[in-house]
């Protein structure tokens, strides 16, 4: 058993050694408030935790809120699981349509370039025959210069054999005159 000075001690040195320190009114208020200290101390543990007859409540509570926080914990990673696997399809989804889109806009591009080489050497033909005809049509246009020229020029001979053939009429109507005056005509 120990004493209230916290020795061991037998039953008759107990009360002695209560004697003691009743008797010694330093040592009474001492051991009053250390008593009154440790008292305080307990008071202050059991308002934390709790009253040991609540202690299998709380642990029991404790027990069940760690059950259910698992619980919680555990739905939490299923539903991240799925949320996780439901963003990698949808991810999956979005980038298979974006390289379907840019497969789409690949072929549209490629076909507009084959449609604008197809045009530029279509202008390149045209552009070359039109050249050609340009060739064509300034030969015409100087051959039709040289046959005007000449057109000009038979023109002028054919005014000059005109006036010739006046000329010659005039002179065979003078002539014809002289003729039939000097036949008597």
């Amino acid at each position: 058993m120990t004493d209230i000075t916290g020795k061991v001690s037998s039953g008759s040195s107990q009360l002695l050694d209560l004697l003691r320190v009743v008797s010694n009114p330093q040592e009474y208020e001492a051991k009053v408030k250390a008593l009154e200290e440790a008292t305080a101390a307990h008071a202050a543990i059991v308002n934390a935790v709790g009253p040991a007859s609540e202690i299998p409540a709380l642990r029991d509570k404790a027990a069940t809120d760690v059950a259910e926080a698992k619980a919680a914990l555990e739905q939490a990673k299923a539903q991240a699981v799925e949320i996780v696997a439901q963003a990698k399809a949808e991810a999956a989804s979005v980038v298979k349509a974006a390289k379907d889109e840019a497969k789409s806009i690949k072929a549209k591009v490629s076909a507009l370039h084959a449609e604008a080489t197809q045009q530029r050497d279509l202008a390149s033909v045209s552009k070359q025959a039109a050249d050609k005809e340009q060739v064509v049509v300034a030969q015409l246009q100087q051959q039709l210069g040289e046959k005007i020229a000449a057109v000009e020029i038979a023109k002028e001979q054919l005014d000059v054999a005109k006036q010739e053939v006046e000329a010659n009429k005039a002179a065979l109507r003078k002539r014809l005159d002289q003729v039939a005056k000097a036949a008597g005509l």
